[in-house]
Order: C-alpha cells, then structure tokens, then sequence
C-alpha cells in the first residue's frame, strides 16, 4: 500500500470487519475499567462466584486482612468443642467467669486453674 492508509472505516458490527485505531482504543479503555490488574492496582469491587471450585495456595500472612486457610485457623485458634489444650494464660480483662465446675476426682490429673487478669 506504499504507506497508505486506509480511512473512512465503519463501526465494526461483524467479526470479520475491520476497524480504525480510535475504536480500538476506545474499545481498551472500556475494558480496562472492567478487569482486575495483574499488578494489584485495581480492587475489586465484587464478590467473586467461584462455581463450587476452592481456592487454594493462600500463604501463610501475620497481615490483619489477609486470606485464612481452614489450617491456619485451626492452628491459631481453640475450637468451641475442645479437643485441644491451651498454652497460655486468658486474659479476660475485667470480666469474670462463672459457673466453673470442678473437674472432679476422674479428672485430677488435670490442674483445675483459672487466672484471672484483672486490667485496669
């Protein structure tokens, strides 16, 4: 075409025409709005629908916000059942239990103790 352009082209409604350069730009720009970038700059701004489908490789993040996988919370947390033991001392601030019940003599071996912090 010896650097000729071809000008005068109608807005595409078909696969198979052609279109001008300013469609196309215009065409990015709309699309731009409606994706997520790769590169984190964009949030989204909708619930994600998964399709039944889990999502996985969540790293592990002392982050507040971030993603928890089922492990980490059941690492990180006592369930409401029991089954697991707790490490430290409960800080309840000035809150007070009660209703404790003794363990009773089957269950000595257990040290019965509660701390009670009371922070002011």
């Amino acid at each position: 075409m010896n650097e000729n352009k071809i000008k005068g082209l109608a807005v595409p409604t078909e696969d198979g025409d052609r279109a001008n350069k300013k469609y196309v730009d215009s065409e990015i720009a709309k699309a731009e709005t409606d994706v997520l970038k790769l590169d984190g700059s964009r949030a989204m701004t909708g619930n994600l629908q998964m399709g039944g489908k889990t999502i996985t490789g969540i790293r592990s993040s002392s982050v507040d916000d971030a993603a928890l996988t089922v492990g980490g919370a059941k690492a990180t947390y006592l369930p409401l059942t029991g089954g697991k033991a707790m490490g430290g001392n409960l800080n309840m601030g000035i809150k007070f239990n009660t209703n404790v019940k003794d363990p009773g003599p089957a269950n000595s071996q257990y040290a019965a103790t509660i701390i009670l912090q009371l922070v002011h």
